[in-house]
């Protein structure tokens, strides 16, 4: 039996040896879900940003933005590791295998699978925050940084999503069904661009199932200043909790068979 400290030692030296290969070629495997976000801030914010600025947002669109943007750097750069990373050292490199072949069990992979996934996401989120506060659009500093650890709450669900998609893909082509139907709904639904509340009622109600929602809602209310009820807060958080908790285990049952069958 592995002591729960023995555990997550196996899973950070899973999300080390990930690191160290990271580093090598960092800048490529970085720009495209930093930039990407950015560029999307500066474009709405400036450009859209004008027109809605008689909107009902109750804070300027750039303000509004910057936690969207965030929460898509995330969406972008966990799901890519959760699926196409994930699948090269499932299927291509049998990396998974490999390292299984050592004392690391398959819930100390899928667990540092996740941190690796969570903490990319977070340096995205990160760039984005800092690139909104030189722009003025984070009204309050502080508890802006508290954006951070829900960023990585989020990534971590959503690596675990990825994780569980690559349970079930056998080729790259695969991940063809994952943009339309899993990227595309939380980029465009979550209150990235929008309110939520904009949408129909049956709409809001799928908004409301995606990860990116949540995160979404926490991270505004840490950076634009309007007061979040604390229960809500709460409800945010605890929904992305449970949901990491039963993508991980659906992650863990569909490697499980995919590495051992």
């Amino acid at each position: 039996m592995v002591s729960p400290v023995d555990f997550v030692a196996g899973a950070l030296t899973v999300t080390r040896r990930n690191f160290l290969v990271w580093v090598r070629t960092w800048l490529p495997n970085t720009f495209a879900f930093v930039i990407d976000p950015i560029i999307y801030l500066f474009a709405l914010g400036l450009g859209l940003g004008t027109v809605m600025a008689g909107g009902d947002l109750g804070m300027p669109f750039l303000v509004f933005l910057v936690p969207g943007m965030m929460a898509s750097a995330v969406l972008f750069a966990a799901l890519v590791e959760g699926t196409y990373s994930a699948l090269s050292r499932l299927d291509i490199q049998q990396t998974y295998k490999a390292i299984l072949c050592t004392p690391i069990t398959l819930g100390q992979l899928v667990l540092g699978e996740m941190l690796w996934g969570a903490c990319k996401a977070t340096l995205g989120a990160a760039a984005v925050l800092v690139v909104g506060f030189a722009a003025g659009a984070i009204v309050t500093p502080l508890t802006a940084l508290l954006t951070l650890p829900v960023a990585f709450l989020a990534g971590m669900c959503l690596m675990a999503l990825g994780l569980c998609i690559t349970s079930l893909a056998r080729t790259f082509d695969h991940f063809s069904y994952t943009w339309p139907t899993v990227f595309t709904p939380m980029f465009l639904l979550s209150g990235m661009f929008m309110e939520i509340s904009a949408f129909p009622t049956w709409v809001q109600a799928i908004a409301y199932a995606l990860p990116a929602s949540h995160a979404i809602a926490v991270m505004r209310g840490l950076t634009s200043g309007v007061p979040l009820d604390a229960a809500l807060f709460a409800v945010h958080l605890g929904y992305l909790v449970v949901l990491t908790v039963v993508l991980s285990v659906f992650a863990h049952k569909g490697l499980h068979r995919r590495v051992f069958s």
